[in-house]
């Protein structure tokens, strides 16, 4: 396979997208986890503060 095709760059620039879009989302879900955790142990699920 011709790795300097157009074709093959257009494919491998998607991969990179989806794999960095699934990446950034997987960091806001652990990012809001934490948040959520801290929160019900300071006992307060209703704070929004977030430091």
């Amino acid at each position: 396979m011709d790795n300097n095709s157009p074709q093959a760059k257009k494919i491998l620039d998607q991969k990179l997208k989806e794999i960095s879009a699934e990446t950034f989302a997987k960091r806001v879900v652990d990012f809001y986890h934490s948040v959520t955790v801290e929160q019900q142990l300071q006992g307060d699920p209703t704070a929004t503060n977030i430091e």
